[in-house]
């Protein structure tokens, strides 16, 4: 005979067995191809949240940046200094008292937009929220006096807790009545 049976084992084996396993994976293949491409796109897509982030939190440090200049030039030329902590923390209560409108010892976004107009400084709402947010260390929807603080003379991570202990006693020490 021209075909022995050893030859035809591992055609045996070929045709029966292997060429189905490749024609069924075919299909697994390509769903494999559509979940590398559904996954390139979500990484682009994550790729390009980012870049925006980083785009806007540069913006707000901008933003926060100008503003800071902006108070500081102003208190400045009243002759009002503050080098030292202490002149620091009389200015921030001194700015803080006059822009807390309604004495609740925050600034919320009413506040905030009504000191923006006294330094003739408009923003679109999308920038005011950017700056407002970068702001709003604590994300609670209101500026604190140690983030008001953080703006005017930023700090470091350990200043800024040791700013939010202060203000905090303060505030409990001036609800109860001590001086």
């Amino acid at each position: 005979t021209i075909v022995s049976e050893s030859t035809l084992k591992p055609f045996f084996w070929h045709t029966m067995i292997i060429i189905p396993l490749c024609l069924l994976s075919i299909p697994a293949l390509a769903s494999i191809n559509k979940i590398s491409n559904k996954l390139d796109a979500v990484a682009h897509m994550n790729l390009m949240v980012m870049l925006e982030t980083v785009k806007l939190n540069m913006e707000a440090t901008e933003q926060s940046n100008n503003l800071r200049e902006n108070i500081l030039s102003r208190v400045s030329s009243e002759n009002i200094g503050f080098s030292s902590d202490e002149e620091k923390l009389l200015l921030v209560d001194s700015l803080f008292g006059a822009v807390d409108i309604d004495s609740s010892g925050t600034i919320d976004h009413y506040e905030f937009r009504v000191l923006l107009r006294q330094l003739d400084l408009s923003f679109s709402d999308a920038r005011f929220h950017v700056l407002f947010s970068a702001i709003d260390i604590e994300a609670l929807g209101s500026i604190k006096k140690y983030e008001f603080y953080n703006l005017l003379f930023p700090s470091n991570r350990q200043e800024l807790r040791e700013l939010k202990q202060y203000y905090e006693y303060e505030g409990q020490q001036r609800k109860s009545g001590v001086s």
